[in-house]
């Protein structure tokens, strides 16, 4: 028995596979950009609440705790820590008697970014914070653009790349969160504390560290301000480069010694035109430097940015 019958209707095998594979191909990357759309729909609503928690603006009116406009995860794992930040706080608060979650937010929508006029005054609610996620230890602001996040680091259990995937609510996520490295000092009292962030096509998280890489943009001439629940420190740009992937700290000796930070300074000496301004402060021992990190599109590759600290 013939499958065609006759030889006119015989269907080209390989262009009928090429055709299928093509209409294939078209479908799903029509459905990942949708799902992409959807995922950062869900990112900048999650971006829009933290920050209006963070600001304490609240809707006395409202209904349901402050977590009750959190938009659903848009991908879970379910064997991780749970997905539900209620559920992570009422497991790390069991023995808090008078703990209560009576604080409202107004939508994702209502809430809108705000320019500073003098950064320095801006008041971050780290006690409402720190109800969403004990692991927030501070907030940076990088006036000019989309950098406003919180500041994460996980605990020893949790592991040092936790929040490379997870945002600030432990809910999986490929935008990660603003972290530094689990074991190191989040006080920011070491010569040079690093800060790590992805850099995302959409323009969010670290992205807009590659702003400070154009001396005549003018991001490049604001200051960085990061907050902690007991000052808010200030940091001027000196320098930012692409660098190796090696771990600045264990590279130079975690600047113990004038040596150790002469050798780092002299590997990103003149990378900028603000470097000059900032080349004598630098050596200091009592001198402190942040350093903000972020991929680059060469695997072994960074980019980083140092920010002087005014006073801290």
């Amino acid at each position: 028995m013939k499958l065609f019958p006759d030889s006119n209707n015989k269907v080209n095998i390989k262009s009928f596979i090429l055709t299928t594979t093509l209409y294939l191909l078209f479908f799903a990357g029509i459905i990942l950009i949708i799902m992409a759309f959807c995922q950062r729909k869900i990112q900048a609503e999650s971006e829009s609440i933290i920050r209006g928690i963070a600001n304490g603006e609240t809707d006395t009116g409202g209904n349901g705790g402050i977590f009750s406009d959190l938009p659903p995860a848009f991908v879970n794992e379910p064997s991780e820590e749970p997905a539900s930040p209620l559920k992570y706080i009422s497991s790390r608060h069991k023995d808090r008697t008078n703990y209560s979650l009576d604080r409202t937010v107004v939508s994702a929508a209502q809430i809108q970014n705000k320019t500073w006029e003098d950064p320095t005054k801006r008041e971050i609610d780290f006690e409402a914070l720190h109800e969403v996620n004990p692991d927030i230890i501070g907030w940076i602001y990088l006036p000019g653009t989309n950098i406003d996040y919180p500041i994460l680091s996980a605990t020893e259990d949790e592991g040092a790349n936790f929040y490379l995937k997870r945002d600030y609510n432990k809910r999986s996520s490929a935008h990660g969160s603003i972290f530094i490295q689990t074991g190191r000092k989040t006080d920011f009292s070491v010569y040079d504390t690093i800060i790590y962030g992805h850099n995302m096509k959409d323009g969010s998280m670290f992205q807009n560290v590659y702003d400070l890489l154009d001396p005549e943009s003018e991001v490049s001439g604001n200051n960085l301000y990061i907050y902690t629940p007991d000052k808010v420190i200030k940091g001027q740009l000196a320098a930012c480069y692409e660098e190796s992937n090696e771990l600045i700290h264990e590279k130079y000796n975690r600047f113990e010694t004038e040596e150790d930070r002469a050798k780092y300074i002299e590997s990103f000496s003149n990378t900028t035109t603000c470097y000059d301004l900032y080349k004598d402060a630098l050596i200091n021992e009592k001198a402190k430097l942040i350093t903000l990190s972020t991929c680059t599109n060469k695997g072994d590759r960074r980019l980083l940015a140092q920010f002087l600290t005014v006073h801290n």
